[in-house]
C-alpha cells in the first residue's frame, strides 16, 4: 500500500494534484463530511484517483468504511447537492470482494 501523504500538496503521485482546484476542494469536503457522519476511512477511487482529466460523464467515486448504514442515503444526497459532479459512495463492508479489492488497488485513503 502507498504511504499516505500528510496534506494535499503531497498527493502528486496519487492523482489529486492533477485535479482542478474545484474538484480538489470537493474531494476534501466529501471526505470531511463522510467522516463527520461516522465513516472511519474514506477512499477516493476511479478515474479521478488515477489522475485522469474529468470529462462530461466523470463522477466522484468514494469508498467508505465504518459509515453507519442509516447515514448512507443522507450523505449521498448531501454530497449530490454540494459537489460539482455526480457522486458514488460504496459501503466497503457491503460491497463485493472484487469491488473492494479494486478500490484498495486503484484508490487511496483520503486524509
Amino acid at each position: 500500500m502507498t504511504s499516505l501523504p500528510t496534506d494535499y500538496a503531497d498527493f502528486t503521485d496519487l492523482g489529486l494534484a492533477r485535479l482542478s482546484p474545484e474538484d480538489r476542494a470537493a474531494v476534501e469536503f466529501a471526505a470531511l463530511h463522510l467522516r463527520a457522519e461516522g465513516a472511519a476511512r474514506v477512499w477516493l477511487f476511479g478515474s479521478l484517483a488515477k489522475g485522469r482529466k474529468p470529462g462530461v460523464h466523470s463522477d466522484f467515486d468514494f469508498g467508505v468504511e465504518g459509515l453507519p448504514g442509516d447515514k448512507l442515503f443522507g450523505c449521498v444526497g448531501h454530497l449530490l447537492q454540494k459537489l460539482p459532479r455526480p457522486v458514488d459512495v460504496v459501503e466497503m463492508e457491503r460491497a463485493s470482494d472484487f469491488l473492494v479489492s479494486r478500490i484498495r488497488e486503484e484508490g487511496f485513503v483520503l486524509p
